[in-house]
């Protein structure tokens, strides 16, 4: 089973792509378990107690610990890591 965490200060966002998930684990079949963060220290926190996840969504900015200190950490304990940018923006925040 796949490992999913989604990190984001954004509730709402994060409940859209929790929902996004849900979706697709319908039409696909495909087995695994989401786990949601509202910032990076909370996620670092169950990778050091619980293990790494297989994907990762992880905002840049938020307060507690960013999303690049994160993602240098968890690179810094796995052999391998893809990495994938995006950029979002919106007006009405």
């Amino acid at each position: 089973m796949l490992k999913i965490a989604v990190c984001d200060d954004d509730r709402l966002l994060t409940g859209e792509i929790d929902s996004q998930l849900q979706k697709i684990r319908e039409k696909t079949g495909i087995s695994f378990e989401t786990d949601i963060f509202f910032d990076g220290e909370t996620l670092w926190k169950a990778i050091e107690q619980n293990g790494s996840y297989d994907v990762v969504y992880l905002d840049i900015e938020m307060k507690n610990m960013d999303g690049i200190t994160v993602a240098r950490k968890m690179t810094a304990i796995t052999n391998s890591c893809l990495k994938s940018n995006h950029c979002a923006s919106s007006t009405n925040r």
